[in-house]
């Protein structure tokens, strides 16, 4: 099931395959009741939940400060011309 609920214009609810089990008109304002079954898949999300997108902000947090730290103390790949590579 599906349920899209807007302020103006049309409401609805919307069965698995796509059909319009209900809708409402843009011209008063209406209330639609159904029964709507909760979904009852597995998902991976609820073991790590955010976990990818927190390591990936660790890394690159710990990637910029050696890379600062690496340019204040003088080690930067930067300044090295080709020859002395």
């Amino acid at each position: 099931m599906y349920l899209r609920a807007t302020l103006t214009g049309v409401s609805a609810i919307v069965d698995a395959n796509g059909r319009i089990k209900q809708w409402t008109s843009t011209e008063e304002a209406e209330t639609l009741f159904d029964d709507v079954p909760l979904l009852e898949l597995w998902s991976l999300y609820p073991l790590i939940g955010d976990i990818l997108p927190q390591g990936a902000l660790i890394f690159i947090l710990v990637a910029l400060w050696q890379r600062r730290r690496s340019i204040v103390d003088g080690d930067s790949r930067d300044e090295l011309t080709p020859n002395e590579a």
